[in-house]
């Protein structure tokens, strides 16, 4: 087959095709594996700190921005040098399958700081801007890093998982799906809502707690898996309440009940998309 052959194999593009699959491949085809895994390192090392850069909020948002930029010059850079003759052997074959599947079933270390994620459609409007006709959803970045060393904190705009959540009674194409709600309720406490506003352990949370003038919806002949004592919520010590600021509309744990701590994901650290509602939360 002509695809096999020695002069099919040198052609200069291959090399700059496999360094857009995996950066820096190309040059370890052209006899320069020291200068190919120094790409894919650095690469890696740089996504990891434009990452780290996000979710820092002290960090002005050109940094970050600066970073992406510098991202993809080097990645141009990268498929230009690549762009070599060279030939895949046995040995280069193994290796590019396995980084190859090493990318799709291991995390990055960017992802281990940070992803990207896509806002839901109503639940938490008008903080985060779901799809609609009028407007594209927003964009925003799930920050992993703050909850492995600290706990979440009232206010915060968790991103949570669903699969301990039993009582939600989801499909199995619809588990372990991200969402997105504002943590109101921290384990141990006893919540109330009443006349649109809501109460923890007879405490009224406003502002200075990192709850925003909302009027909560009080459930009325709702059926409810919630545990409840009474007309307040009950959590248990490893537990979360979530509600989302769009209160009349949300489907939350005042229906289904609380989040396992176990499944609470990351929270959210900004708005990247559209430009004109791009700011840190």
């Amino acid at each position: 087959m002509a695809s096999s052959s020695p002069d099919f194999q040198k052609r200069r593009w291959l090399g700059s095709l496999l360094s857009l699959i995996i950066p820096g491949f190309g040059l370890m085809r052209a006899g320069m594996p020291g200068r190919g895994a120094c790409w894919l390192l650095s690469l890696h090392l740089w996504a990891f700190i434009g990452a780290l850069s996000l979710v820092l909020r002290w960090i002005p948002l050109w940094v970050p921005l600066g970073f992406l930029a510098a991202a993809i010059i080097a990645q141009i850079w990268v498929l230009y040098d690549s762009f070599r003759p060279g030939r895949m052997t046995m040995t280069l074959w193994l290796l590019f399958i396995g980084l190859l599947a090493a990318t799709f079933l291991l995390p990055t270390p960017a992802s281990w700081v940070a992803i990207s994620m896509v806002a839901p459609i109503v639940t938490m409007e008008p903080t985060l801007h779901g799809s609609t006709i009028d407007s594209t959803a927003d964009h925003v970045i799930v920050d992993r890093l703050s909850y492995r060393f600290d706990s979440p904190k009232r206010g915060d705009l968790i991103v949570y998982k669903n699969s301990k959540i039993g009582s939600l009674h989801l499909t199995e194409e619809k588990k372990d799906v991200l969402y997105v709600q504002r943590l109101v309720g921290l384990p141990g406490e006893r919540l109330r809502i009443a006349g649109g506003k809501i109460f923890a352990d007879g405490r009224l949370l406003g502002e200075k707690d990192g709850i925003p003038p909302i009027t909560y919806t009080e459930l009325s002949g709702v059926t409810s898996s919630a545990r409840r004592e009474g007309d307040s919520f009950v959590l248990g010590p490893e537990e979360y309440f979530v509600l989302g600021d769009n209160s009349p509309q949300s489907y939350d744990s005042r229906f289904w009940g609380c989040v396992p701590a176990s499944d609470v994901y990351g929270k959210l650290t900004l708005i990247y998309y559209p430009l004109s509602r791009a700011r840190r939360l």
